[in-house]
């Protein structure tokens, strides 16, 4: 089984958004950073996984968590709870899993 990977770079104006929220005025658009991709998602509430990583740390979300949500960015981090994750090395991918169980 093969597996299909197709990166995308997005400026950072176009994902990062003011904010009312959060003192630091501005919030990652988690519908910004996926856009090409659920251009092409049929039903959102689909058990589909986002995975967010900065290359060190990484944080997973079912992925109509992920959109309900804004997250605070502020010092070059984007807050995810308890994480931090480096706005300039931040990486989304969507994925699911499959479970084949013998007859």
């Amino acid at each position: 089984m093969s597996s299909q990977l197709r990166s995308r770079s997005v400026s950072r104006t176009r994902v990062i958004k003011k904010s009312d929220l959060f003192p630091s005025g501005e919030s990652l658009d988690p519908t910004a950073l996926l856009a090409d991709l659920l251009d092409n998602v049929k039903n959102l509430d689909a058990p589909l996984a986002v995975k967010v990583t900065d290359g060190e740390n990484e944080v997973t979300y079912l992925l109509s968590v992920f959109l309900s949500k804004e997250y605070e960015v502020s010092g070059g981090k984007v807050r995810f709870g308890f994480k931090k994750l480096n706005v300039e090395h931040l990486r989304a991918s969507i994925s699911f899993d499959i479970y084949i169980e013998s007859d």
